[in-house]
């Protein structure tokens, strides 16, 4: 089933130790880098912090191009560690989407 992620959040409760930085993204691979969501997001920053995924923009150009991602049924959301390590961590990244029929 394809869907259509239409806003997401992201909630760091305890941040990593190291400098590490995620891109979460969809794509063809399951094992790619895609940074389509979140790119190079901090994950040593704030504990039990709160972060937008789908970021909204009062502009013209973000009222005329859709603010969200398509995730087609064969592909694949990946989550993957753009520097250093991600020691002590705890996260949970929550997705809004609508069916596409």
């Amino acid at each position: 089933m394809d869907v259509y992620i239409i806003d997401g959040y992201l909630h760091i409760e305890t941040a990593s130790t190291a400098a590490s930085t995620f891109n979460v993204g969809v794509g063809t691979s399951a094992v790619a880098d895609y940074s389509n969501l979140l790119s190079a997001m901090p994950m040593n920053g704030a504990a039990d912090s709160f972060w937008g995924v789908i970021t909204r923009v009062a502009t013209e150009t973000a009222a005329t191009t859709p603010g969200g991602q398509v995730w087609l049924a064969a592909n694949f959301l990946t989550v993957t560690s753009a520097a250093q390590a991600s020691t002590g961590l705890t996260a949970s990244l929550y997705l809004q989407y609508i069916r596409m029929d």
